[in-house]
């Protein structure tokens, strides 16, 4: 993986706007830690020592600040209450107010210099605005109600000069000084203080909160006592009452805002106080990107559409009332199955796509709604194409969360299939195009941000062709979690995601890998190592893996997890399995839906269900064995590499269909429901 195209930033927890002391302090306690990761935290390391001065900014009066909309939808509320959409420059003045929606920033920008950003969902409004040139008095009064926002106050040498926000739990005053605000959906308040000192008051207390320091007011009481903030981005390895995130301890506390529900396994980004006793709290976690374990993504040839399951270059996947199909698939059509491996096996497919020759580069993001015209709209700061043809749901409006999916024409234009409401917030992106610059990377017009744990592909370079896939984060940027060189490689293709459970041989996820000299292996490996897997499926049915990448930024995260595989033998107690080491059990064997059972008995093709956990060295326990099909004596088991006859849906009402597979996959088709040999008439 090429790591010299990567933002590979590593640092400790990020402290902004903190003295030399302060920093050393953090540097010590923390491990190592992505930078990034959120629209604040963004803003407070950027500006950690840009110390703004007074400086009159050309055409404003004194009572008068400048909105300039960064992206997204951005709006001001006129005399009459009504809210209009701002796609340029304006002007406003005391009474008004400001507000961004999801995937969105904007600025303000003050007589003097002084300079106020605007986060996603927020809401400031303008209370008094007033500058005195002669003796450099300064008075700002803002109100926020809602979201984030950081501030930049210039310099000013009267004592009498005023900067202040209040908030529905407090207020902030400042001079001089860079800080941000953050309110919370119940309205809690904290200050983060980059530069200079903010004094905080609420209940009628006010507290001094200095430089790489932070306080939270909570509505009806006085504010917390101030404690150094940090910032930082990793892996969660755990979560309750104490979350770990990156082997860092935080606690949560009644106004913890978390946003995006994430899980063990996945990389959030944390703000946060540590305390005088080296106390960690969390403020505020934000998911960045869901654990990859277990996905995967098929391209093939259909050859079976079914009600509950398709079938793809041989591979069964199961389909849901939650698949996203792409209309107009036939069997015959080369398609890209995107979706989660099961426990038992299974592939679920959640997103199935037509691979079209259709001209033009194809697109698919999700963005807000800026603008609606005849021929184009505005989607998230894309202007997108709309002709006859295009699908576009009903009753969409301005704001709106859409989903949209099209092509991207030769001249550069984004030319819109289907425009639709989004049926959830995971702001997923997948754009194909050539490169355009890869500092910072550019694809298709569109900038993109990486992390340590952006997968690349080796030696890009400008002007190739790759396809970029990832997630659209609060502030409007994009993030790239992928971005993957586009060859042309024969179908079928299969790329798998999941924890390595042996190196010898190779077994993935509980899939048996046919690993040969051939086959490209990066990073280092162990047991419980997660792996990216890429594998070309031959015309045999049988699969070539060609690489199997470390993903070691997502770490050792202790798991345990429900397999499957084909029992060829049973020699005492040692167990031998199709395309898996040899295992020692001696307990026993209960029969699938009750483990305290012992009355399963292994032998040859027997199906078996394998509790297993791995801990972060990689050593397996195996917890329980349960059979789940007792094996067939007049079907031989198949070997390592050979081709095999499974009978798909046996008990469907035309009597099942005959798939050859290649041996790694039988495990997965027996565990939902097919048997080994051909379909019987």
């Amino acid at each position: 993986m090429d790591t010299q195209n990567k933002k590979n930033v590593r640092t400790p927890f990020i402290l902004a706007g903190c003295g030399i002391i302060a920093v050393l302090m953090l540097c010590g306690i923390a491990a190592a830690l992505g930078a990034g990761g959120a629209w604040l935290a963004a803003k407070q390391v950027n500006r950690v020592f840009d110390r703004v001065t007074t400086q009159i900014v050309t055409g404003l009066q004194a009572n008068q600040a400048k909105v300039v909309p960064v992206h997204g939808l951005v709006e001001i509320q006129g005399a009459g209450g009504e809210w209009t959409v701002l796609n340029q420059e304006s002007l406003i003045e005391p009474g008004q107010t400001v507000r961004t929606g999801e995937l969105s920033q904007a600025q303000l920008i003050f007589y003097d210099g002084s300079q106020t950003s605007l986060g996603p969902n927020s809401e400031v409004s303008v209370d008094k605005l007033d500058f005195r040139e002669e003796d450099q008095r300064r008075v700002v009064e803002l109100t926020q109600q809602a979201g984030e926002s950081t501030h930049d106050v210039a310099h000013s040498s009267n004592k009498g000069s005023l900067y202040a926000v209040h908030t529905p739990a407090g207020t902030g005053v400042a001079k001089g000084t860079q800080f941000s605000v953050s309110v919370t959906p119940d309205q809690a308040t904290r200050f983060n203080v980059l530069e200079g000192v903010v004094a905080v008051t609420g209940m009628e207390e006010t507290t001094q909160v200095e430089a790489g320091q932070a306080t939270i007011i909570v509505i009806g009481q006085s504010p917390s006592d101030p404690a150094l903030f940090i910032t930082g981005e990793g892996v969660v390895t755990q979560t309750g009452d104490v979350w770990v995130i990156a082997g860092q301890t935080f606690n949560l506390h009644p106004a913890t805002v978390v946003v995006g529900n994430p899980q063990v396994g996945d990389i959030v980004f944390v703000e946060g106080r540590q305390n005088a006793d080296g106390t960690r709290l969390a403020d505020f976690i934000l998911l960045v990107r869901k654990s990859p374990t277990n996905d995967f993504t098929l391209t093939g040839e259909v050859t079976e559409i079914g009600e509950t399951a398709w079938t793809v270059s041989g591979q069964s996947v199961t389909i849901t009332d939650t698949t996203n199909i792409e209309a107009g698939i036939m069997e015959g059509n080369q398609v890209r199955v995107e979706g989660i491996i099961l426990e038992s096996g299974e592939l679920l497919a959640e997103k199935i796509t037509l691979l079209s020759q259709e001209s033009g580069l194809p697109f698919e993001f999700e963005g807000v709604v800026q603008e609606i015209n005849t021929d184009h709209w505005l989607i998230s700061g894309v202007e997108i194409g709309v002709y006859t043809g295009t699908m576009i749901q009903a009753g969409l409006v301005v704001s709106d969360l859409v989903q949209v999916t099209g092509r991207i024409q030769e001249d550069g234009t984004w030319l819109a299939d289907q425009i639709k409401l989004a049926l959830d917030e995971t702001r997923s992106f997948e754009i194909t195009g050539p490169i355009e610059s890869m500092s910072p990377w550019k694809v298709a017009g569109i900038t993109f941000e990486t992390r340590d744990w952006t997968e690349i592909s080796e030696n890009l370079q400008e002007g190739e062709l790759v396809r970029v896939e990832g997630q659209i984060q609060p502030d409007g940027t994009w993030l790239a979690f992928e971005i993957q060189r586009v060859v042309d490689l024969p179908y079928p293709f299969f790329v798998l995601v999941g924890r390595v459970i042996s190196i010898d041989p190779w077994v993935v996820n509980g899939i048996p890998l046919n690993v040969t000299e051939d086959t490209i292996i990066i990073g280092d490996i162990i047991p419980g190592t997660l792996v990216r897997v890429e594998i070309n499926i031959l015309p045999d049915g049988s699969w070539q893996v060609l690489r199997i990448i470390s993903l070691e930024d997502f770490g050792h995260v202790p798991v345990c997890m429900h397999v499957f595989a084909t029992v060829v033998s049973v020699d005492g107690n040692i167990v031998h399995l199709l395309g898996w080491p040899d295992v020692t059990w001696n307990g026993s064997v209960s029969e699938e839906g009750d483990e305290d059972s012992e009355d399963g008995e292994l032998t040859p093709n027997s199906l078996i269900q394998i509790y297993l956990c791995i801990d972060e060295e990689g050593n397996i326990t195996i917890v329980y064995i349960t059979l789940v099909t007792p094996g067939n004596p007049e079907v031989q088991p198949p070997l390592e590499g050979e081709k095999v006859a499974v009978c798909h849906k046996p008990g469907h009402k035309k009597g099942g269909h005959t798939l050859i597979i290649g041996a790694p996959a039988v495990p997965a088709h027996l565990a939902h429901g097919d048997t080994l040999g051909a379909c019987q008439p």
